[in-house]
């Protein structure tokens, strides 16, 4: 079972990872060099005879290899000041043997460098006096013979032994110098990295946050519209229910009995349609908080079409437009909400006789290129431009207020039409143009169709947005 190397809580975050790296890099690298250091130290004996720093050489030696073996179960800061610490004795131990000389210095340097590297500034300054004011005391020592050398540095310096050490300590100096660099290379690109990807980060938040805020406000501004809509709709019924009520009350008995009965027809009528505006509005809202479910039954689609047709022939009657049939003969048995079908095609009905202008309503039943049912429903009116489309499908959306004051009627039954089809897995779309007639489409899934009376496309005309 292996633990992670315990991190520099001090440390900002990543720095402690690059710390870890440097301090187990140095002290392998300590540990492959200290082999051949402990053989080169102990060739001496045969060149100057034993020295008591020998023994230091070898518990320093057994001490790193120690260190760098089991370096995964120690903490760091263990691991740091073993190797900060075996790199200063051995500085010190190399100028009691031969003086002031460069393995002492390197030694110094090195410890210096590490300490800056693994505990950071503080503590790199302080050692790095320490390590100034040792080697200036030693060499102090040396000059007014306070400390002996007990080798002869200039005889020492032709060993072989001699230059293996110094290639050693170079070689240490230059491992520390270049982990420390790659260390901090690889956490500046991990750092990169991670700011770039941080970045990207921002930007989709941002670009999420823009998104939303133009939710926010194209919602506000609906409800801004759909308020103002309902109270402009609340208004003339009522206005038209009070203003001929009072009237009745103030003058009722000097009214011809004939204008009385109008003013009592318009005042039913304006009710009968406050009525049916709040019906619609409720109707709306249950859709909207998925309050309203399906009640599904057997439907014949076809016989429904033929009964809307019937009850919306003394309104085409009266507006002079002419109403054709197309494959409504025979049944089509679906599996619907009857009352919810009834009214999307009573809608549809009701606005393509509305805005056909005295010309002509076509209702035709079939099936579509994918096998879905189709019930479409056009007339030759005044059509509408198709970039307005999309808005006539939301809650009190009408082509424009000349529209509204001309043909009247709240605006919701295109909007509730399309959410009763969507409950049903279907939808509805539009084909307009001005001048050239609308058609609109009931699309409802095939997998609705319990005894399809009909084999091959009755219908094949593309779905519209």
């Amino acid at each position: 079972m292996t633990s992670h190397p315990p991190t520099d809580r001090m440390a900002p975050p990543g720095l402690a990872a690059v710390r870890a790296r440097i301090a187990d890099g140095c002290l392998v690298g300590l540990a492959l060099c200290a082999v051949p250091a402990l053989a080169a130290s102990l060739w001496r004996i045969f060149d100057v005879g034993w020295l008591d720093v020998m023994g230091l050489h070898v518990a320093l030696v057994v001490t790193v290899v120690t260190v760098a073996v089991r370096r995964r179960f120690l903490p760091f800061r263990v691991r740091a000041t073993v190797l900060v610490g075996i790199v200063y004795a051995m500085g010190i131990g190399s100028l009691a043997t031969f003086g002031a000389s460069g393995e002492g210095l390197l030694m110094f340097v090195g410890v210096a460098l590490m300490t800056f590297l693994l505990a950071g500034m503080t503590a790199g300054v302080v050692v790095t006096i320490g390590c100034v004011a040792s080697w200036g005391i030693g060499f102090y020592a040396l000059r007014t013979g306070v400390i002996l050398v007990p080798v002869d540095l200039n005889a020492y310096l032709l060993l072989p032994s001699a230059w293996v050490l110094k290639l050693i300590a170079f070689v240490l100096l230059v491992a520390v110098v270049g982990a420390s660099i790659q260390a901090y290379n690889s956490a500046l690109a991990a750092a990169l990295r991670r700011s770039r990807g941080e970045e990207q980060q921002l930007r989709d938040m941002a670009d999420s946050l823009q998104r939303a805020r133009d939710e926010a406000i194209a919602a506000s501004q609906a409800k801004s519209q759909f308020l103002a809509g309902v109270s402009h709709e609340l208004r003339t019924p009522l206005n038209a229910i009070l203003g001929f009520s009072e009237y009745l009350m103030l003058y009722g008995g000097k009214v011809d009995p004939a204008k009385a009965a109008d003013y009592l027809r318009d005042i039913h009528n304006s009710g009968r349609f406050l009525l049916d505006m709040i019906d619609d509005l409720l109707d709306l809202s249950r859709i909207e908080a998925g309050v309203r479910s399906l009640s599904e039954e057997d439907t014949d689609l076809a016989a429904l079409a033929r009964e809307a047709l019937r009850t919306i022939a003394p309104m085409a009657d009266k507006a002079g437009v002419a109403v054709r049939e197309i494959g409504l003969d025979a049944p089509l048995i679906m599996r619907v909400d009857r009352r919810m079908m009834v009214e999307i095609v009573h809608n549809l009905l009701s606005n393509a006789v509305k805005f056909s202008g005295g010309g002509q309503v076509s209702v035709a039943l079939g099936l579509d290129r994918a096998g879905d049912v189709l019930l479409e429903i056009a007339d030759t009116g005044i059509g509408v431009d198709p970039v307005l489309i999309p808005s006539l499908f939301e809650p009190f959306g009408q082509a424009s207020e000349t529209t509204a004051h001309r043909f009247g009627g709240t605006g919701l039954g295109l909007s509730i039409a399309r959410r009763l089809a969507r409950l049903h897995g279907g939808d509805i779309t539009m084909d307009s143009a001005p001048g050239a007639g609308t058609t609109l489409r009931v699309h409802v899934p095939a997998l609705r169709i319990l005894r399809p009376a009909m084999t091959s496309p009755a219908i094949a005309a593309p779905r519209a947005a």
